[in-house]
């Protein structure tokens, strides 16, 4: 069949009408001589298909871009489900730059089909923390996120956030344990925030402990983000807010339940006249709770008789007392 392929006197059509007759796999592209015969030899999918005949072709074609044979031959799922199998690095004899170059080609081609795309990205050797996000549509940036070619990086998150606040947060979701500890070295803003701290993906731990680290102000001067921490901060948890900070969630969340276990934890860091006014703030019968000569009754759970001991230990009531056979609260304000 190589002798075939490679004689000058046999037409290309007779060639490939040959070819097609056999059940014969070229072993090595470099084994034909004719460009044009090579073309054939891949456009019938008579090649072997690996890395080093890609990259034979394509130094035969002499063209800095994938021709339409190469693509074709991408495309095809007899092909591409095999080349992702080894990364472009198995042919040892190419240098790094000719690798980092079919690499960025690939990464950037539109020409291929998503599957075919998405395939092809298991065989890139590296992960990127800056491209051209210009050349790059949204299927395949979606198909970059899912097999974690692109490195949480500044460059990445604006480039990501220009195309689409989702690409942005999805890197971060992607890279959440790394986010906890480099946060710092993103262009985070208010909306970020958001889409972070209302991810389904990102674990209420990984939450937690960007919380711990976070400035006050960014709580402090969105009340959206002061309503989600409040939401997500959990009891057994270790973050602890100033003031400032409670003062603020307290304003935004509407979780009475979740605003007195925030009280409750943190009355050993509260002056008296602190406590008093973030009580006041729950509302309801809490703000009698002060007031002269005042019964209020709450019903009876955990977090109520939590708070009126701790109220009754600073001296802020008199006392409480459970009625209703056990069902409700009376609270004794102070007198005076």
């Amino acid at each position: 069949m190589l002798k075939i392929l490679n004689r000058p006197d046999v037409s290309p059509n007779l060639k490939a009408k040959v070819l097609n007759s056999q059940n014969v796999i070229i072993q090595s592209i470099d084994q034909i001589e004719n460009l044009d015969v090579k073309q054939i030899v891949f456009s019938s999918n008579h090649i072997l298909q690996n890395w080093n005949n890609v990259f034979l072709y394509y130094d035969a074609v002499e063209d800095e871009e994938f021709d339409d044979v190469l693509i074709d031959f991408f495309n095809n799922p007899l092909n591409y489900e095999v080349l992702c199998e080894t990364d472009l690095q198995s042919d040892n004899s190419r240098d790094t730059d000719f690798i980092k170059m079919i690499s960025g080609k690939l990464l950037k081609c539109k020409r291929l089909d998503l599957e075919a795309y998405k395939h092809l990205l298991d065989s890139l050797p590296y992960t990127y923390s800056k491209i051209d996000y210009d050349q790059l549509n949204d299927e395949m940036l979606g198909a970059l996120l899912d097999k974690k070619v692109l490195s949480l990086s500044a460059d990445n998150f604006k480039g990501l956030k220009n195309k689409g606040i989702n690409f942005s947060t999805r890197l971060i979701e992607i890279h959440q344990t790394k986010f906890v500890e480099t946060f710092t070295e993103l262009p985070l803003e208010e909306k970020d925030w958001i889409n972070i701290l209302k991810s389904s993906l990102i674990t209420v731990q990984n939450k937690l402990a960007v919380i711990e680290k976070i400035d006050d102000s960014i709580i402090i001067n969105s009340a959206s983000i002061a309503n989600l921490v409040g939401s997500i901060w959990t009891v057994d948890s270790r973050v602890l807010f100033r003031y400032e900070v409670l003062e603020t969630i307290f304003k935004s969340n509407t979780s009475v339940e979740k605003r007195i276990a925030l009280l409750n934890v943190h009355f050993p860091n509260l002056d008296n006249a602190q406590i008093q006014a973030l009580t006041e703030k729950l509302g309801e019968d809490y703000t009698k709770l002060f007031m002269k000569q005042h019964k209020p009754v709450f019903s009876y759970k955990a977090f109520n008789i939590d708070l009126f001991n701790q109220l009754q230990e600073r001296g802020l009531i008199i006392r409480y007392e459970v009625e209703d056979k056990g069902h409700s609260i009376r609270v004794f304000a102070k007198y005076q």
